[in-house]
């Protein structure tokens, strides 16, 4: 990992949605969220008004308790595609992207039947 804080971005997101991610410090979502996570940069991007383009960053996309966390400074209409892909995210495995369920042990995550062990 280079010393710029701003290069954190396993995933390769930051490449596909230079604009929105320019200022995120931590783009990480688990590999199975990954395209969840794309397509909710996807939905994101058309819906920016152009006013609104050059303003609106993300700052982090990550896993926390089991759910997608998506810190940015957009509206309510930007918060219910965050809130429907999180949707999406406490049902699908983090690890393969398969239907999963919330598993605790410890950590709170969302994996399938073969990757149960948290």
């Amino acid at each position: 990992m280079s010393d710029n804080i701003h290069t954190y971005d396993p995933a390769g997101l930051r490449e596909r949605f230079p604009e929105m991610l320019q200022q995120a410090f931590d783009v990480s979502p688990p590999p199975g969220w990954v395209p969840l996570v794309a397509r909710l940069l996807e939905r994101i991007d058309p819906a920016l008004a152009p006013e609104d383009r050059q303003s609106f960053r993300i700052t982090q996309i990550k896993e926390k308790f089991g759910g997608l966390r998506c810190y940015h400074n957009g509206g309510e209409d930007i918060e219910m595609m965050v809130d429907a892909a999180d949707e999406e995210a406490q049902r699908t495995c983090e690890v393969c992207g398969a239907p999963g369920r919330k598993r605790t042990g410890g950590w709170i995550a969302v994996r399938c039947d073969e990757h149960a062990e948290v």
